[in-house]
């Protein structure tokens, strides 16, 4: 016996007039009431039974209990689940590189401000040249290029311009051997 009428309109409305597998709506798709424990293996015309289904989802499913999930079914929740589980490994990776450059960023600053004492990194510096080589240097090997650096251009005189033009020159070639070492040159040649 076909379920009435009015019950077949309630189980619509109760769902949205939206098929609960796929989730199209009319008129794209034709609606049809399906069974949740098919009534070939005992499941009742009852409210509690019943949900809104597109005919292919319907006939797709059969009679199958929403209980026995179809082999491929079972294989996108095991893809779902481990792509969840991917997703959740990489948000940590990214969390904790944020805060290994965060920390290596104070260390290598410190670093600076030991070599180049009175001076500081401006802000911009720091976040757009050090977070970078940091994504590719280890924090040693940033401040041996600060050292080689402060080596290759050695303070002069305590006056304040040549002080500055010091500290940029210094900055620009400590940037010079980083790249070189990113790109894989090693450190520039001492002749330059």
């Amino acid at each position: 016996m076909s379920l009435k009428k009015r019950l077949r309109f309630e189980i619509f409305k109760r769902d949205g007039f939206r098929c609960q597998y796929c989730g199209q709506i009319p008129p794209n798709i034709l609606l049809q009431v399906d069974h949740i424990v098919p009534k070939s293996k005992g499941g009742k015309d009852e409210p509690t039974n019943l949900l809104t289904s597109c005919a292919d989802c319907n006939l797709g499913k059969s009679n199958l209990s929403l209980k026995e999930l179809p082999p491929s079914l079972k294989e996108q929740i095991l893809l779902l689940r481990e792509r969840e589980r991917q997703l959740a490994e990489y948000d940590r990776f990214l969390r904790e590189r944020g805060e290994r450059i965060k920390s290596d960023t104070n260390a290598i600053i410190q670093e600076f401000q030991q070599i180049f004492p009175g001076r500081s990194l401006a802000p911009e510096f720091v976040h757009k040249s050090l977070h970078r080589f940091l994504e590719h240097l280890p924090r040693e090997v940033i401040a041996q290029n600060f050292r080689l650096a402060a080596c290759r251009f050695p303070q002069r005189s305590h006056d304040e311009t040549e002080d500055i033009e010091f500290v940029s020159r210094a900055l620009k070639y400590f940037c010079g051997i980083c790249w070189n070492q990113i790109k894989g040159k090693g450190r520039p040649s001492d002749a330059q």
